[in-house]
């Protein structure tokens, strides 16, 4: 090709240009560390792979049925994933050494292509939960060689993380339709936690594994040698994790899609003239005064003839939601004393209230 030359240069500066938009300065200020944030994310891009791998045919060349009995059919790998049908481009760990999807491993991969590729970005996180990946009783696929094993519930955090990352790229509009699906997956994911790896139903969790690498004086992820089931901090923890990241996506849903006119009296209360001088309410301070703020989060908690002091339950909650808010929430915990200084309802509940800005 005769312009061979100038294509290629001029793709070159567009990659240049593509690149530079969605770099920090302060990356880009250092030679070295922009070479290998841009080297890092072309790794990510070409760890993409097309996967085949028909569950239910696989099972049946190693004469595995559904109606078989537990014992016979745990003698082969993935004999209770009959509904899986791979046949997808997926991103993989890496697909020279490790040719392969691991679901968690993908969930953190999201993360980074969610600046180079932010749709596709959503479809690989969308894909662990289609009704051919996610199990029908709520696992997300681990990986080819065990789709039954437990790995970290990361899945709602890289949903959150995709979201915002995509919703800045779009001056503001984040993807509900995105946010809506994955959640409404993960709920089932959810249950399938609390109700399989919870065994004392006392919220301290198992699940072997759960990216403790060769550490272990015996494999987690097995029957432990002298029977019994082992509770884990770290089971327990990521579980915190994951009802956090749930909760930041259910803030979001409450403000955009919660129809605030069934608040009746109270959803007009922004723009109006409140008398806040009586009591020690901390509302009027707390008020945003430099920042366009139109979504609305409300939590109401129904205690009748409360007093002017939040219950310590009260208190534990709102500071567990203030350190999962999101970026751009911030949270105002000062109307109890407001309601009962207007006597605006017979009943005065304490309320926190989360804010998105200008979302």
């Amino acid at each position: 090709m005769d312009d061979f030359d100038s294509i290629f240069a001029t793709r070159l500066q567009e990659a240049n240009e593509f690149y530079d938009s969605i770099t920090p300065k302060s990356v880009r200020a250092n030679t070295d560390r922009y070479n290998i944030y841009w080297q890092a994310l072309a790794g990510m891009l070409w760890s993409k792979q097309y996967f085949y791998y028909d569950l239910d045919q696989w099972l049946k060349e190693h004469g595995i049925t559904p109606w078989m009995a537990s014992k016979q059919k745990q003698q082969i790998r993935n004999s209770e994933w009959f509904h899986m049908y791979n046949d997808d481009v997926i991103s993989m760990p890496d697909k020279w050494e490790y040719p392969w999807f691991a679901a968690w491993d993908l969930a953190f991969h999201m993360v980074p292509l969610s600046l180079v590729d932010p749709d596709f970005a959503k479809q690989q996180l969308e894909l662990m939960l289609r009704d051919d990946y996610l199990h029908p009783n709520g696992q997300i696929p681990a990986y080819e060689w065990n789709f039954s094993d437990v790995n970290p519930p990361v899945h709602a955090w890289a949903t959150w993380e995709t979201y915002t990352r995509d919703r800045e790229l779009n001056n503001g509009k984040g993807d509900i339709e995105f946010l809506k699906y994955a959640f409404s997956k993960l709920l089932i994911n959810f249950t399938w936690w609390v109700n399989r790896k919870d065994e004392g139903g006392n919220n301290i969790f198992e699940g072997g594994f759960l990216g403790l690498d060769n550490i272990g004086v015996f494999d987690r992820s097995s029957p432990l040698p002298t029977g019994g089931y082992l509770e884990q901090a770290d089971g327990t923890v990521w579980m915190v994790f994951f009802s956090q990241r749930m909760l930041q996506i259910a803030i979001v849903f409450a403000g955009i899609l919660a129809p605030l006119e069934s608040l009746g009296w109270w959803a007009g209360w922004y723009g109006d003239d409140l008398d806040t001088a009586t009591g020690n309410s901390r509302s009027a301070a707390a008020q945003p005064t430099s920042r366009t703020i139109n979504r609305y989060v409300v939590y109401l908690d129904g205690i009748a003839q409360s007093g002017d002091k939040y219950t310590p339950d009260i208190e534990d909650f709102f500071g567990c939601a203030a350190t999962c808010a999101a970026q751009r929430c911030g949270i105002d915990t000062g109307f109890n004393d407001v309601f009962s200084a207007e006597q605006a309802s017979r009943s005065r509940p304490p309320i926190g209230i989360f804010v998105e800005n200008g979302r």
